[in-house]
């Protein structure tokens, strides 16, 4: 599941260096927050595996990604807003010479009390540099879990609410948990940053 086949001890000797997470409230004003959560409602969802192939299924929408030539340009205007500020805000999130070099991927994602979703990173091979951002888009509750690489262990819990931004590196376990009830949509952005916090996104314990 985690694409470290062989290297398990290596990876249960760290655990995310939380102080890298950012959790922001007030960068998205409150009047684009309701416009954007009333957009979301209207997501032409598709029921599939959305973290690894063979993972629990739940609804998704990918609106751009690099790998695979897409550019959706009939969606909600925040989905390309929240981009354009992260390029101009990440050395506000990050730290002052942090440097966006590429936007690789957006997403939808939604879930419902049924949907639980897996416990993934949002991005393995070559991920030294990706950082990812999740929007929580609605009124909704079920937050984002972290965990140290044994999979089992919760490091940290982001509590969901709408118009918050979560921003980490792409390497590190995390997982959607599913609301009490009615939907819980946010978005999925990951962006390959230039930045010296590359080097520190793991905390070892020894």
């Amino acid at each position: 599941m985690s694409g470290y086949e062989g290297m398990e001890w290596e990876l249960n000797a760290l655990e995310p260096n939380l102080d890298l997470l950012v959790v922001n409230d007030d960068v998205i004003p409150d009047w684009l927050a309701n416009t954007a959560g009333r957009q979301m409602q209207h997501i032409e969802w598709v029921y599939k595996e959305g973290s690894y192939p063979g993972g629990k299924k739940f609804f998704t929408k990918t609106f751009y990604d690099v790998a695979l030539n897409l550019h959706d340009r009939e969606c909600p205007n925040i989905i390309y807003d929240i981009a354009d500020m992260m390029h101009e805000k990440v050395g506000e999130f990050l730290e002052p010479e942090a440097k966006v070099d590429n936007f690789l991927r957006v997403m939808a994602n939604g879930q419902l009390p049924d949907t639980p979703a897996d416990i993934h990173q949002d991005l393995i091979h070559g991920s030294q540099t990706a950082w990812s951002l999740i929007y929580y888009a609605n009124d909704s509750d079920g937050g984002t879990k972290f965990y140290a690489n044994d999979f089992k262990t919760v490091v940290k819990e982001v509590e969901f609410k709408k118009g918050r931004i979560v921003i980490f590196p792409s390497c590190w376990h995390h997982q959607g948990v599913a609301p009490s009830q009615s939907w819980r949509i946010s978005l999925g952005y990951i962006f390959d940053i230039r930045t010296h916090l590359n080097a520190k996104v793991w905390k070892t314990n020894f």
